[in-house]
């Protein structure tokens, strides 16, 4: 019994740099062979390009987020956009697919209207869901008519008073404490007077009274 471990074999190199079973971060560049596409191998012999920007990994789905659009700009490759479509119609005319079908066309990049520039990996364009840029429009009317809320709500903090406003206020009570304590002082002052000398008086009494039984 034996397994055949899917590998990543680096281009014109005769070692097997990387195993998929034990590294999922396997990768090499991906190139087109020239042997005939009935039969599969991967003879680096039969290497006739290698395709900038694309990337082959352990799986499908980890060849295409890592790998770029580089290839579809004339402006960055002028000739690999050519041999990828002539690579791509021979396949299609060998499988007698219609050829029409892949007849495309580069992309261009524009520097003032493009977010991703030819480089940019796949990853990145699908995080930013693929927008080249956000046309805002809002309108608080149609968002309040399509909630349709019964009542809204919210807090809001509101200081009533300012620094000055406070030490006006401190002031003004202390001048007021003042003006009263200037009224209310004396008289308190008679008060006490008086009920000193009434409860001496009343205590004199008593002596007295004591003293003639």
């Amino acid at each position: 019994l034996s397994f055949i471990l899917h590998e990543i074999k680096q281009i014109d190199s005769t070692s097997i740099s990387c195993i998929c079973a034990t590294n999922l971060d396997c990768q090499t560049e991906a190139v087109i062979y020239g042997n005939n596409p009935s039969v599969i191998s991967y003879d680096d012999t039969n290497v006739i390009y290698k395709i900038p920007g694309f990337i082959r990994g352990c799986l499908n789905s980890d060849s295409l987020l890592q790998s770029t659009l580089r290839c579809l700009y004339p402006e960055s490759n002028s000739d690999c956009f050519a041999n990828l479509m002539t690579y791509t119609k021979t396949s299609y005319g060998t499988y007698n697919l219609n050829i029409s079908e892949v007849d495309l066309h580069p992309l261009v990049y524009n520097p003032t209207r493009n977010r991703f520039p030819p480089n940019t990996l796949i990853s990145i364009i699908f995080k930013e869901m693929m927008l080249e840029q956000w046309n805002s429009s809002w309108s608080y009317e149609r968002f309040y008519e399509s909630c349709a809320p019964k009542y809204c709500t919210y807090h809001q903090k509101i200081r009533s008073k300012t620094i000055v406003d406070i030490l006006i206020t401190l002031l003004s009570t202390i001048g007021g404490l003042a003006v009263s304590l200037r009224f209310i002082t004396p008289h308190f002052v008679k008060f006490l007077f008086k009920l000193w000398a009434m409860i001496r008086k009343r205590k004199q009494e008593q002596q007295e009274h004591q003293g003639n039984h």
